[in-house]
Formats: structure tokens, C-alpha cells, sequence
């Protein structure tokens, strides 16, 4: 019996993970972007498989779409309760920032979504572009915001640890914060690569490691620890 509850016990885990729309997602786009990568690996080798995981990765991304309908309303939310004399805290005002770039993200996604179904009119690659774009400087407002948030607590570890006091806290969040890049990084490159602010510079090889990365990141981070 115990064997056996020993083995079963990391579905009972990933039931737990999966169980909230938020870790779903990050679950499909480590598929996504796993399926995106091996469908590169085969292009030269086996055309067929490669098409295959091409498909897959493309499915699995629209699966993502369909389930961040209403999901701008958490960032939407942080805008509502945001008051003008917070303007002069940066750390709030990159939060901001953030929240209304992502609202942006999400709302022109819908529009793409439903555009390519045939839903609705307008030109889809127009609103694929707007979307990676705010989600292009939703990220760069996060990672100023993280970078900012990481020149605070190194500040505070160090005079903790100039007053001889207990900084085991505070080395965690550092910790936290540095992983975040990990995410970050990747998916400011995805989004660079998706809102054509430049040429093309990514293959679906690197894009597909990077989005790799950036889901680990997210799902390692957020694990149940029981």
C-alpha cells in the first residue's frame, strides 16, 4: 500500500498543479513550445513528423488563446484600484504600466483569435503584430519592474547583513527575483521576435528552447511543495 501511494503520488501533484486555469497554461505552453521545437529538430529529417508537431504546437496554442478569454480582467482589476497620487511610487507606476500593456495583450490576442475562425472582420496578422507588441513592452515594464524590486532587497540584504541580523528572508527573495529572469528574458525575446520591431533574427529551434525555458521557469516556481 505504501509502495503504491508512493508511486501514485506525483499524479495527485499534478492534478493539484493543474487544478487552477493559470497552471494549465503554463503546463500547455511547455507543450507548445516543446512541440514548436521537435517539429524544427525533424524539419531536415522526417518532414512529416515535423509537420505534425507543427500542427500540435499550433493547436496547443490555440487552446492557450481560448482559455485567456477574461483573463484581462485580473490586470484590469490592478488598473482599477490604481490611484493617481501612487504616480510617483516607480514601483507602482511599472506595475501599472505593465497591467495596462497586458490588458492590451490579451484583448488584441481575442481579436486575432476570433479574426483567424472568421468570427470577425479585420486583418488577423494586424492584430497578431499589436498584440506582441504590448506584450512586448508588458514584459519590458515586468522586467524593470523585477529589476527594480532586485536593486531593493540587495540593498536591504546588504545593510542586514552590515547590522549583523538574519538575512535568510531576504536572500530568499533575492533568489526569487534573479529566477524570474529565467521567464522573463525568454519571453522578451519571443515577443521581440512576434511584433516585428525587428527582422526576424529567432528559428522555431530557439524560439521553441526559449519558450521551454520560460514555462519551466513558471511551472518549477509555482509547484505544490506537498
Amino acid at each position: 500500500t505504501y509502495r503504491h501511494t508512493m508511486s501514485v503520488a506525483p499524479l495527485w501533484t499534478f492534478q493539484t498543479f493543474i487544478a487552477t486555469l493559470a497552471n494549465q497554461d503554463k503546463f500547455a505552453k511547455l507543450v507548445q513550445y516543446f512541440a514548436k521545437t521537435m517539429s524544427y529538430l525533424k524539419l531536415d529529417t522526417d518532414l512529416d513528423t515535423s509537420k505534425r508537431f507543427a500542427k500540435l504546437s499550433s493547436v496547443v496554442g490555440d487552446a492557450r488563446r481560448i482559455n485567456r478569454f477574461g483573463t484581462e480582467l485580473k490586470f484590469i482589476q490592478i488598473l482599477t484600484k490604481f490611484s493617481a497620487t501612487k504616480l510617483g511610487d516607480v514601483s507602482e507606476l511599472l506595475t501599472l504600466l505593465n497591467a495596462a500593456f497586458m490588458t492590451v495583450y490579451i484583448v488584441y490576442d481575442h481579436y486575432f483569435y476570433l479574426a483567424a475562425q472568421g468570427l470577425i472582420s479585420g486583418d488577423k496578422k494586424v492584430y497578431k503584430i499589436r498584440s506582441a507588441l504590448a506584450w512586448f513592452w508588458g514584459v519590458c515594464f515586468a522586467m524593470a519592474l523585477n529589476t527594480l524590486k532586485l536593486y531593493n532587497v540587495h540593498a536591504k540584504e546588504k545593510r542586514e547583513l552590515a547590522e549583523k541580523k538574519d538575512a535568510t528572508a531576504t536572500k530568499a527573495a533575492k533568489q526569487t527575483l534573479l529566477i524570474n529572469y529565467f521567464k522573463l528574458i525568454p519571453d522578451f525575446i519571443i515577443a521581440i521576435n512576434a511584433s516585428e520591431l525587428s527582422d526576424k533574427f529567432s528559428n522555431d529551434g530557439l524560439l521553441g528552447v526559449l519558450g521551454i525555458t520560460s514555462a519551466l521557469q513558471a511551472i518549477l516556481t509555482t509547484w505544490p511543495s506537498k
